[in-house]
């Protein structure tokens, strides 16, 4: 299943799961009105009562109650998802977890991030933040609203318990997630619950803020010789509220536990296919089931995103009486579909079975990068997410790096200094002391100093590596303040400019990373798909398509071929009036990607379409190609695989 159809089932998944839910809210809505209904009927012995039921039965009255319980429920939802769309780290940081420092000693972190940055590379998506949550129970899972702001979080028990092979197909599970779509139909899900939630916890309080003032209440109908009727109505319009709520609650749960059981089919097939290994993912759920702990996390949060973890977290009752409550398939099951050897019995493990085995370290295959350039990788090839070779030629290509070179790309100076280290060296007209003294203009000296350092380790490394690098300097580069990220980006405007005329890879790689970085800020809104941006995507698009076919081939023949080879893909013949005849605006590219980034999927698939035909017609795949092709996936939240 290619990323674009992962996509579309994600979506026909929720638009499932708004229907279920829109049912739930009915329900609700009727469940309310009944009840207030029947409690001002209930005081019939009053005419002022019985006026007020006599109107509770007028449409207006009934229109009101749906009105009030339904912006009840969409504001309880829209806060929540509010409130976790801001990225993985506050879910993170909820359970308890802390960030990995890249510059950590600790033997089973630094493996973590190793694997991380390989999932990264092999999948095409941004490496994401990396969090570990002090846990002895089995578990992970991967949070945020879109790839560029995701998590991957692992307990304490899964470094420590899990082999190399084992933990690679628990974070080739959770990048599944990421890819399949399913972090932002968690966020979803947990919203819709909540909502629901919020009229039981409004009958809670009636009931609470009446419980605290009954006394005073006690005191005043003796003094006063009245009754306490209002005060009865209310504590069980309270009573009834938080029995909706709970009950609605209850069958959104079921919605979710089911919606949940079935992406976990998906993401356990895909980390099969991703690894090629079935013994990694499956000797994983299989550590679970003899381990004493489990899977369990005991942080009080857990219990909210169960549906997000790698395996069940808590143990929940309704879970163990019927598997229609339980958030993930039962473990025997999971594992026959990885094995189907498998005879149900799980082997004891503790700490000391695993130490050895798990001390071990890497011993998985290395591909050069030359094995890993094979053929021209299909735009839609390249958005599976999980290519059975992918995730070797990413271990390929990472090794092909200088391991100093990989380490400084994890700390905010070592990270700047090799962006620039990348420019300096692209650079032939201008000297490199030219260009590090025009940097002193923009950052610290010691970033400077970084950049000279690193000159002689990068200048021979591949230029097919090149944007790759980059991509492993994201989360560095993310925890930069705003000042620091303007100077930043300023620099790197600057020194692309001091030869006068800014190349075809330094514009690629300032829209690269300063769309990385822009994605990644949470002070950013989300683009939001409009009309305009509709119609605007098409000059978008032939403004890209014309970019490869010019600097993919040096004839005009062969860049007319081409471009005109693309069009039937885009479906956009009609709007067009020749092949252009200049070169391309590269100024004009950053603006094309921002309108780009916005526009409906199926516009998206189409102009993948249209850059593989365009690339094709040759049958080579030159360096620009790549360079445009794998920009152009990051800019449209695409998955690219190592060989661009």
């Amino acid at each position: 299943m290619s990323f674009f159809e992962q996509q579309y089932h994600a979506r026909r998944a929720t638009r499932l799961l708004v229907f279920y839910f829109f049912l739930a809210v009915v329900g609700i809505i009727l469940s309310t009105y009944g009840l207030i209904y029947l409690l001002f009927a209930s005081a019939r012995n009053s005419s002022v009562a019985t006026g007020a039921a006599l109107d509770f039965r007028s449409p207006e009255m009934f229109f009101l109650v749906t009105a009030v319980v339904t912006i009840i429920v969409s504001l309880g939802s829209l806060y929540k998802i509010l409130q976790l769309r801001s990225g993985g780290v506050t879910v993170a940081q909820n359970l308890g977890a802390r960030p990995v420092h890249p510059d950590t000693e600790d033997y089973y972190e630094r493996r973590f991030l190793n694997i991380v940055e390989e999932m990264s590379v092999a999948s095409g998506v941004p490496v994401p933040s990396v969090f570990v949550m002090e846990e002895s129970g089995i578990n992970a899972f991967a949070a945020g609203y879109a790839p560029d702001t995701a998590v991957v979080t692992v307990s304490r028990g899964a470094l420590q318990m899990l082999t190399r092979s084992e933990l690679q197909g628990v974070v080739a599970h959770e990048f599944s997630h990421i890819l399949n779509g399913d972090m932002k139909l968690n966020i979803r899900l947990i919203g819709l619950v909540h909502g629901i939630l919020v009229i039981a916890l409004i009958g809670y309080q009636l009931m609470r803020v009446l419980g605290n003032s009954r006394s005073s209440r006690r005191s005043y109908s003796r003094s006063s010789g009245k009754d306490d009727g209002g005060a009865a109505g209310i504590f069980l319009l309270g009573l009834g509220l938080l029995a909706i709520g709970y009950i609605g609650v209850f069958f959104t749960r079921l919605i979710k536990a089911a919606v949940s059981r079935q992406r976990e089919f998906l993401a356990d097939a895909s980390a099969v296919q991703f690894t090629r290994n079935p013994d990694g993912i499956g000797g994983a759920l299989k550590k679970i089931g003899g381990f004493a702990e489990g899977s369990l996390i005991r942080d009080s949060h857990a219990e909210e995103i169960a549906h997000m973890f790698f395996s069940t977290p808590v143990n929940n009752f309704l879970a163990r009486v019927s598997s229609l409550f339980a958030t993930h398939p039962p473990l025997p099951l999971r594992i026959e579909r990885i094995d189907p050897s498998f005879d149900g019995s799980f082997p004891t493990v503790t700490l000391e079975s695993v130490e050895q085995e798990v001390a071990q370290g890497d011993t998985t295959r290395q591909v050069s990068l030359s094995e890993s350039q094979e053929g021209i990788p299909s735009p839609l090839a390249v958005a599976e997410s999980a290519l059975p070779n992918h995730l070797e030629k990413a271990i390929g290509l990472l090794g092909a790096l200088p391991l100093s070179i990989r380490q400084e790309t994890r700390n905010s100076y070592g990270a700047r200094a090799v962006v620039f280290a990348l420019i300096v060296l692209h650079q032939r007209t201008v000297s490199q002391e030219q260009q590090l003294d025009a940097l002193q203009g923009f950052v610290d000296g010691e970033t400077v100093e970084f950049t000279r350092k690193l000159l002689p380790k990068m200048s021979g490394i591949p230029p097919e590596a090149r944007l790759s690098l980059v991509h492993l300097t994201v989360p560095a580069l993310s925890s930069l303040t705003g000042e620091q990220r303007t100077d930043f980006l300023n620099a790197l405007e600057s020194l692309s400019m001091l030869d006068k005329e800014r190349s075809l890879f330094e514009t690629l790689l300032l829209i690269h990373v300063s769309g990385l970085l822009e994605r990644r800020d949470p002070s950013q809104p989300e683009e939001a798909i409009t009309a305009g941006r509709l119609r605007d995507s098409a000059q978008a698009c032939l403004d890209l398509v014309w970019t490869i076919s010019y600097f993919g081939h040096s004839t005009e023949q062969g860049r007319e071929a081409a471009f005109r080879a693309s069009l039937p893909e885009l479906e956009l013949s009609q709007q067009l009036s020749g092949v252009p005849n200049s070169p391309p605006q590269l100024g004009s590219l950053a603006q094309g990607f921002r309108t780009l980034r916005s526009a409906p999927l199926q516009i998206k698939e189409r102009l993948c379409r249209a850059l593989e035909k365009a690339a094709a017609t040759d049958g080579m795949l030159s360096l620009d190609e790549r360079e445009i092709l794998r920009t152009a996936y990051a800019e449209l939240g695409i998955p690219a695989p190592p060989e661009l």
